[in-house]
């Protein structure tokens, strides 16, 4: 897989970890039980996974269906990254490999974004606020525990490092 992060000002770090042979299905009592005690509506497995973890630590996450990826992610500003995933590679009842992952953009650029696009999203709200970049990793790892598959290792592109 091959990821090309064309603005390391714009995406600071990306950890995706990509898992196969899983199976969309709903959440676990507990997780729709959560979610729902939080305004949020269930949906499958996976995006309940990412939506949880969001809730618990704070880090945005997101699963890509990995078989629509065309073996290359291309992140960059004005596009979708750090508010939603694009329809064209969105997972669906279908989806039997992913690619999870955990970023950190600019706050900046997402505000200009999701103002462009007319969208804003519990994602984009954190990203303009400003989220912990430490927690990119974090974040990956319990979202991932939470999804059943074949797990392959972690991958953290960190390609400008920023002080604390």
């Amino acid at each position: 897989m091959q990821i090309e992060i064309k603005d390391k000002n714009f995406c600071h770090r990306f950890c995706y970890q990509i898992i196969r042979n899983i199976k969309i299905a709903p959440s676990s009592d507990l997780i729709q039980k959560r979610l729902k005690q939080c305004g949020l509506r269930t949906i499958n497995n996976v995006i309940d996974a990412t939506n949880y973890i969001m809730l618990e630590i704070g880090q945005p996450t997101h699963a890509y269906d990995l078989d629509k990826l065309n073996n290359i992610l291309v992140v960059e500003k004005g596009k979708f990254f750090g508010i939603k995933g694009p329809a064209e590679i969105s997972i669906s009842e279908k989806t039997k490999n992913i690619l999870l992952e955990s970023a950190n953009f600019n706050p900046a650029d997402i505000r200009e974004t999701s103002k462009k696009l007319g969208l804003k999203t519990e994602a984009s709200t954190r990203f303009e606020r400003g989220v912990d970049i430490n927690l990119c990793k974090i974040a990956l790892e319990k979202c991932s525990e939470l999804i059943s598959g074949d797990r392959e290792k972690i991958i953290d592109i960190y390609p400008k490092k920023i002080k604390n």
